[in-house]
């Protein structure tokens, strides 16, 4: 289906003996039958019928007072639910991402967008963070590895929440990522609840048996906190994110800092920090950086060395399995990200002895923003304590206020009891911004 709406042309439908003599996985075999169970079958008159009556409403009302329509969801098409409170009605569709930056659907992704960065922007207290619109489409975009859908809730033609659900395919024990936004504005009135039973709805259709929620929440001191089993960090109890994602059945599994580093003045502190980290690291090691593709020499180091943020980067109690990264998938992430109108600037260590990268740190910048993202840094745990964290991240700073000196700051994400790299931060002279709590149910 995804391959036909990219061509513009459907093969021919086959039997469902056809489908089930496929060699599907046990897994996958599974979830063709419920597929199958489900599906509308018969002779293209009564395929017709049954779709004119499928896409009438079908009401029902929920037990806190919001009317839904149940009509059957087909394959990627929109609307899929609509909701009705005492405030308002409203449409929950599914949207398409457009293929290219103006293209078709454009202007409703701006809108996607546009809830996107409100919201994020309300909960931080600033808008530094904002991503374009033409930088988010590639990160949204579909790709090989990472399978995502995407839902707005509307009030006529105004769009007042959105959803998101991001699972991979290949890996599909991980679970899925699911992400709901509704406006400050419009919250309290059965949205986000409607867009969350749609995205945990299509969580559960692709086999995730958990289901994940990465959410920013504001660093608000005092009142009841609540903390995650790792006892690192928390969270206000009075977070409306909070107050959701427990009110769905979700657990607080970790506490993530978002931090802040202004780039102006930090000459002067990169070039004393530089200078003791390279004593403690020795002649054993050897820095060397980039912008933009992975040059072919580094580029198997790098896959492995992306394998490895899967399984060594601290998780929490989160459900993790290792994501698998191979030469090939390294060159298309490459040509996505240039594509996109963002560069990656890279700064790698080389372990001399033996030629191999023994750790690496990225900073993804774009023309939209003046904020850049400080992405992976991770040093193998064979090669650790000897600095290069520091090294890293500080190699990565110089190269980009020399390569972009109009970016004003980096920001960046660092798991609480990561605290070998918040002493690296603080160092730097990143401060805290906020939050993000690493929530999970299981199916």
């Amino acid at each position: 289906m995804a391959r036909s709406r990219q061509i513009g042309e459907f093969p021919p439908l086959e039997s469902v003996d056809a489908i089930r003599a496929q060699p599907w996985s046990a897994q996958v075999a599974k979830r063709v039958e419920s597929s199958l169970a489900s599906a509308v079958a018969g002779s293209p008159h009564t395929v017709a019928s049954m779709l004119e009556e499928a896409d009438r409403p079908h009401w029902c009302r929920r037990a806190d007072g919001v009317d839904l329509d149940i009509r059957p969801r087909r394959a990627r098409s929109s609307p899929t639910v609509c909701c009705a409170t005492s405030y308002r009605k409203a449409m929950i569709d599914e949207v398409v991402m457009p293929e290219s930056v103006g293209g078709p659907g454009w202007r409703l992704f701006e809108e996607y967008a546009a809830v996107r960065n409100a919201v994020e922007a309300h909960t931080l207290g600033t808008a530094l963070m904002s991503p374009g619109a033409a930088e988010l489409l590639s990160e949204y975009q579909s790709n090989p590895h990472r399978m995502r859908r995407h839902f707005i809730a509307r009030d006529g033609a105004e769009v007042l929440g959105r959803g998101m659900v991001v699972w991979r395919p290949h890996t599909p024990e991980t679970g899925a990522y699911l992400m709901v936004d509704v406006l400050p504005g419009s919250r309290g009135k059965g949205l986000g609840t409607a867009l969350a039973e749609v995205v945990e709805q299509v969580a559960v259709e692709v086999g995730a048996p958990v289901l994940k929620a990465a959410l920013p929440h504001a660093a608000s001191p005092g009142a009841e906190r609540l903390a995650p089993p790792t006892g690192f960090g928390d969270v206000s109890a009075n977070d409306p994110g909070v107050r959701f994602l427990h009110a769905r059945g979700f657990a607080l599994e970790q506490v993530t800092r978002i931090s802040l580093l202004e780039v102006a003045g930090l000459t002067q502190r990169l070039d004393l920090l530089e200078a003791s980290a390279a004593a403690t690291a020795g002649a054993d090691y050897r820095l060397i950086s980039w912008t933009g593709p992975t040059p072919e020499t580094w580029v198997d180091d790098l896959a492995e060395l992306r394998s490895r943020m899967s399984t060594d980067a601290p998780s929490g109690g989160m459900v993790m399995v290792a994501d698998p990264w191979g030469a090939a998938r390294v060159r298309e992430h490459d040509e996505r990200m240039a594509g996109s109108g963002r560069q990656v600037i890279t700064a790698a260590a080389e372990h001399t002895p033996s030629g191999r990268l023994a750790g690496y740190s990225e900073i993804v910048v774009s023309d939209e923003r003046p904020v850049a993202v400080q992405e992976d840094t991770l040093v193998l745990r064979e090669h650790r304590g000897h600095r290069l964290g520091m090294l890293l991240k500080l190699a990565a700073a110089e190269r980009l206020r020399q390569a972009r000196p109009s970016v004003e700051a980096i920001v960046t994400w660092n798991a609480e009891e990561n605290r070998p790299m918040l002493d690296v931060n603080e160092a730097m002279g990143f401060r805290a911004l906020g939050q993000e709590g690493a929530w999970q149910r299981r199916v």
